[in-house]
């Protein structure tokens, strides 16, 4: 019968299928990366007794553990058991070789050709002076009671949304990350006693950086801490409503381009995000235990649109995200945008001053997302310190309203806890 090794969880593309003893073919990597397989077997007792990955002088380019059975044994059609078995690999050091597995007879039962790519698990640094101490912020958010009457359809006549204060005790870090030759910057509010880093909130600030701006970049200067402010102004208002790592990567004109030189998620985003969730608890002073995210939510604002869509196509593959929330990208009426992918097991949500049936609104298929209109009528007469223009909210102040105050309530109603 056929044995094979397959990425738990991945499609067959770039997977070649063995069949009794033949060779088949994965690459993982880079080095210090890891990947969870399935093997699957019969015959000669099904049950493995190793697992060893070697290149061919017998030098070691992964580590195995085995993880357990995944869904136990089943009789094929030939009346043999059938063994699915979960094992980890972690690359060692980078090179061709061959993945084999023996029964508990010694046989072998399936060889795989293993690659393991060149290069090396990204290169963090925390650079805010003092990040390990917490620090109470308070930020301005939209009160979340106030929201739900404009869930409801018609909404009740004289409603408005009420300010309040966001308050929680974080950790605001700025991490340098050396990944493909490339040097990267990535954003991360993580409050005070979070325990949990399995779960996080990722938000895409606006594709408004230029061209010009990428040869400041690499040094954080310019217009970049401009931009560093998301970090904060979203991250206190999801503290305040449960401890969890909101993640805010910065992103070049050059990302746009999707290259493992340009985007940091283009390749091995899910290492990626691991890593970042790694140095997150080596920053506050906790002892990182080898993170691996199980569950994450991304929003975006505005034209930050483009990069959620973009992290959507680099991770979402894995699985892992359950929410995807857009601030008011519909607003972007005259120039041609994304819109929110869809994701098997992820929810989208439309937070926007837009009615779903303007037609405006050009792509149809968002009309079926969750929706949450809250157009000039919902906010007070002075909109939050800017007053109304001949009676009526100005959009672009409602666009920015939407992108700064919203986000404590989404949480509070957040499927993503």
């Amino acid at each position: 019968m056929a044995h094979f090794v397959k990425p738990l969880g991945a499609s067959d593309a770039g997977f070649r299928q063995g069949s009794n003893g033949a060779l088949a073919s994965m690459t993982i990597g880079p080095v210090g990366t890891t990947k969870v397989v399935v093997l699957w077997g019969g015959g000669r007792g099904g049950e493995i007794l190793k697992l060893a990955a070697l290149d061919p002088k017998g030098n070691r380019l992964a580590t195995t553990r085995y993880l357990g059975q995944e869904g136990g044994h089943k009789p094929d059609p030939d009346g043999d058991d059938r063994w699915f078995l979960r094992y980890e690999l972690k690359t060692a050091s980078a090179g061709t070789g061959t993945l084999t597995a023996l029964d508990k007879t010694g046989m072998p039962f399936a060889r795989i050709e293993l690659i393991v790519e060149t290069g090396s698990v990204s290169k963090i640094d925390q650079t805010i002076r003092g990040a390990d101490i917490s620090t109470t912020e308070t930020q301005s958010s939209v009160v979340t009671s106030s929201v739900i009457p404009f869930k409801s359809s018609p909404v009740p006549k004289g409603s408005t949304l009420t300010m309040g204060a966001a308050t929680a005790p974080v950790h605001e870090l700025l991490f340098r990350m050396n990944k493909d030759g490339t040097t990267y910057w990535i954003g991360a509010c993580v409050p005070e006693n979070t325990s949990d880093f399995t779960r996080a909130y990722v938000f895409f600030h606006p594709d408004t950086m230029a061209s010009t701006d990428n040869g400041t970049y690499a040094t954080f200067t310019g217009n970049w801490p401009r931009v560093q402010r998301y970090t904060l102004i979203q991250g206190v208002q999801l503290a305040e409503v449960r401890p969890m790592v909101l993640l805010v990567p910065f992103m070049t004109a050059a990302s746009r381009t999707n290259q493992s030189t340009t985007n940091m998620f283009a390749s091995h985003g899910f290492d990626t995000l691991n890593t970042i969730m790694d140095a997150c608890q080596a920053a506050i002073g906790k002892t990182p235990r080898g993170t691996k995210l199980d569950t994450v939510g991304v929003a975006s604002f505005s034209s930050g649109i483009e990069h959620l869509v973009r992290f959507a196509i680099n991770v979402g593959g894995t699985g892992i995200i359950k929410e995807q929330i857009d601030f008011d990208s519909a607003f972007i009426t005259k120039q041609k945008h994304s819109n929110l992918p869809k994701l098997a097991g992820a929810t989208n949500i439309q937070v926007t001053q837009m009615s779903p049936h303007d037609p405006r609104v050009k792509d149809a298929k968002i009309r079926s997302h969750k929706w949450l209109q809250l157009d000039a009528d919902a906010w007070p007469t002075t909109s939050f310190g800017a007053p109304r223009k001949g009676g009526v909210v100005d959009g672009f102040t409602l666009h920015n309203n939407i992108g700064n105050f919203m986000f404590r309530a989404m949480m509070s109603a957040s499927s993503v806890t």
